[in-house]
């Protein structure tokens, strides 16, 4: 289970908003964009998939 001192300091990677956990505490949820992040024995993996980063490129390269 994640400390609510820690959850008062993450952010989101993508847009900083406030995360919260989920019922059962395996994924993070941003407040602000809905990225969602899992939680693996009680570390939470907050990092952006490629995905998210290569359509930004696409878009960028469409243009």
């Amino acid at each position: 289970m994640l400390s609510a001192e820690l959850l008062n300091i993450l952010c989101c990677p993508e847009c900083e908003g406030e995360v919260h956990s989920n019922e059962d505490q395996t994924m993070l949820i941003c407040s602000h964009c809905h990225l969602t992040f899992p939680i693996r024995e009680n570390i939470p993996i907050m990092i952006i998939h490629q995905q998210n980063s290569s359509s930004t490129k696409e878009d960028t390269n469409g243009s």
